[in-house]
């Protein structure tokens, strides 16, 4: 921008590519907003699952090139002999590598244990998006119980 004071939130996200002696030229309109009241101003995305618990009986084989294949995301290895798994938080608990060795493996979710990503949009921190997250969640649980307290 020409104006010094307006700036992308985000400064390596391309808006435009533009070449040599070329320039934008547009009126933009911004409202304000607030998450709560409509999508298009939350500040993240945010995703949660279970933690993996994977089950490896590695008694049960000798040969596990198939098994290392069936996993999308290529957390399984081979190593002396046994099958190891080196990122358990990546992880789908899509059960592909069950289907390829169910004598050996099982998966399955703790539902104790959740894995939580927050992806922003630049407008907070993912740290100040949970902690507000977190306060709002305790307010609404507030207010509820107050109101099930007057029935």
């Amino acid at each position: 921008s020409s104006d010094t004071e307006v700036v992308p939130v985000q400064d390596k996200s391309p808006i435009a590519r533009l070449g040599d002696g070329q320039s934008l030229k547009f009126t933009a309109i911004a409202r304000l907003g607030f998450g709560k009241d409509h999508a298009n101003w939350q500040p993240a995305v945010a995703t949660y699952k279970y933690m993996p618990v994977i089950n490896i009986d590695q008694e049960a084989r000798d040969d596990w090139e198939e098994c290392v294949e069936a996993c999308p995301k290529g957390i399984l290895e081979e190593s002396d002999g046994e099958l190891n798994v080196t990122d358990l938080e990546e992880c789908t608990i899509c059960g592909a590598c069950v289907e390829a060795c169910p004598d050996a493996i099982e998966v399955d979710g703790d539902p104790t244990k959740f894995i939580i990503n927050v992806e922003s949009t630049g407008a907070m921190s993912p740290e100040r998006i949970v902690r507000e997250a977190f306060e709002i969640l305790s307010d609404k649980c507030d207010e509820f119980s107050e109101k099930t307290d007057k029935l």
